[in-house]
């Protein structure tokens, strides 16, 4: 953008010592009848130099607005992270003083796979838009959480059979589960990201 604009003042500046020097000439006087040349180039000048002018601000006016609608989506969809983030942080909480048996262990798996999974697409998404960079690391965190989930669920059921084993598996990984720091991975996705 500083290139353009130095560009446009070099021409502000030296179409009109050009101009003048050129009219002042008696060789452009007696060809050009003078006078009345001045005023049609000086109309014509004017009006392209205004025209170029209007354009590189219209230009510059999209760019910011594109920019400005980039960093509105980029703070909305942090809203939303830092929001679901803390409601994966409650699931986690919530699932680590359950027991197996109860009823709502399984309602707390299942809600905690697909807020896992929400978040998961919703990076993927921005990432592929170019709202987002480096998700790698915040998407592999939840692809082990819902790995996790998905091998709680199967031993889930699975546990007709060795109850105390399969209960202390899925112990296991409740607790794996409900210690990884997500919302730390959200906070350094989010400042990687605040540019």
């Amino acid at each position: 953008m500083k290139k353009k604009l130095i560009v446009v003042a070099s021409l502000v500046i030296f179409i009109p010592i050009v101009l003048a020097v050129c009219i002042s000439t008696p060789i452009f006087i007696n060809i050009t009848g003078g006078v009345n040349w001045l005023g049609f180039w000086g109309s014509y000048l004017g009006a392209v130099l205004g025209g170029f002018i209007t354009v590189i601000v219209f230009w510059g006016t999209i760019q910011e607005n594109k920019n400005k609608d980039i960093r509105e989506e980029k703070r909305n969809l942090f809203d939303i992270l830092i929001s679901d983030a803390a409601h994966i942080r409650e699931l986690q909480e919530r699932l680590s003083f359950t027991i197996t048996s109860d009823p709502k262990h399984d309602d707390l798996v299942y809600e905690l796979n697909s807020k896992a999974l929400e978040i998961k697409m919703r990076l993927e998404l921005a990432e592929m838009k170019g709202i987002y960079v480096n998700t790698r690391q915040p998407i592999k965190l939840l692809d082990d959480m819902m790995s996790q989930v998905g091998k709680m669920q199967e031993l889930q059921m699975d546990i007709k059979g060795n109850r105390n084993e399969v209960e202390e598996q899925i112990n296991n990984l409740r607790q794996a589960l409900c210690g990884m720091g997500f919302i730390f991975q959200i906070k350094q996705f989010i400042a990687d990201n605040d540019k």
